[in-house]
């Protein structure tokens, strides 16, 4: 076979193929229909009496959990090192379920201050008496990333 014979060959495959492809696409253009959906069918009318009222549901108040805690702001340093490691949140909990609180004290650290429980739960006051406790002994390392960003270390 000759190359021009080939090259027929191959322009003849190509062009059977594109017409087989625009016959197809027609057909399926014949399919779709172009025009809005019809609208649904009116509901029938209810009377006001068959309406039941939706069900009341009582939820004891120890079971609704509490509103999100504002933020707190303390003035100076300790206002930024909070606000960097929880966003001034007293009752925020790291990712990894880890550190708690204003200041993200794990609790091993919480304990070893001598509280009990978990630092989430303690006021700010008391969050911010215990990280001044834990600075005065063990220097402002405890906070790294926060203290490198805030000029600490």
């Amino acid at each position: 076979m000759c190359p021009l014979e080939w090259e027929n060959r191959t322009i003849s495959r190509l062009i059977a193929i594109v017409l087989l492809m625009l016959a197809a696409s027609a057909q399926l253009d014949a399919r779709i229909s172009f025009d809005p959906p019809p609208p649904p069918p009116e509901p029938a009318p209810v009377a006001k009496s068959e309406i039941a009222p939706p069900p009341v549901t009582v939820v004891p108040a120890e079971a609704v959990a509490p509103l999100r805690t504002r933020r707190i702001t303390f003035p100076g340093v300790w206002g930024r090192l909070s606000h960097c490691e929880s966003s001034g949140d007293p009752r925020a909990v790291s990712r990894d379920r880890q550190y708690f609180g204003l200041f993200q004290f794990s609790l091993d650290t919480w304990h070893f201050l001598g509280y009990s429980g978990n630092p989430a739960d303690a006021s700010p006051a008391t969050q911010l008496t215990a990280a001044k406790r834990l600075q005065a002994m063990r220097g402002w390392n405890q906070w790294p990333r926060c203290a490198r960003r805030l000029g600490l270390l």
